[in-house]
Parts: structure tokens; C-alpha cells; sequence
């Protein structure tokens, strides 16, 4: 699940962006998905500790980041996890869990 949706910074055509879960089971499979985003590390992906690399430019990073903003002003809950070892250059968008 956490590779689809963000292996290759989520751009690809097969990534996963909307998961459906059964409400019964839902505050389960969030709190994994939490942990293991914890340990997911963005960064450079010439580093082999690297789970997710940066998105393909400013343009893009910047619409990933109006986007999430935009939910958490819609009063969504917004999770961003991932440890940053990107050093705070390049077109790095930490995961978000919406």
C-alpha cells in the first residue's frame, strides 16, 4: 500500500490515491498506516536508505502542496510522517495521509 502510493513520489499512472477501507476496520489500518510511515525516510534517491525520492519539479511540488493545504482548510485531517533527510532543497513533498 505505502509503495504504491508513494514509491517514485506517487507519480506514476498505477499510484495509489484513494484507499477504501470498511469503517469497522478503518482506525486500524490508519494507525498502521501511520507507523509505517514513520519509517519511511525522503531524501535523495542516490542515498540507499531512501524510500521516496522528489516530485519532477516546482511546478508540481507546488500543486501537491496547494492541494493539501486546500483539505486541511476544508477542516481535513492531514498526517505527514515521512522522516525528511532531503535537507530542505529540490521538489521534496513530504507523504500526506488525507
Amino acid at each position: 500500500m505505502l509503495t504504491s502510493a508513494f514509491d517514485s513520489a506517487g507519480q506514476r499512472c498505477s499510484a495509489l490515491r484513494l484507499l477504501c477501507v470498511q469503517m469497522d476496520v478503518a482506525d486500524r489500518v490508519i494507525a498502521m498506516l501511520k507507523v509505517a510511515m514513520r519509517k519511511w525516510v525522503m531524501g535523495y534517491p542516490d542515498r540507499l536508505h531512501t524510500d521516496i525520492g522528489p516530485v519532477i519539479d516546482a511546478e508540481t511540488r507546488e500543486r501537491l502542496e496547494a492541494h493539501i493545504a486546500r483539505m486541511q482548510t476544508e477542516g481535513l485531517a492531514v498526517t505527514r510522517l515521512a522522516r525528511d533527510q532531503s535537507g530542505g532543497y529540490g521538489t521534496f513533498v513530504q507523504p500526506a495521509l488525507i
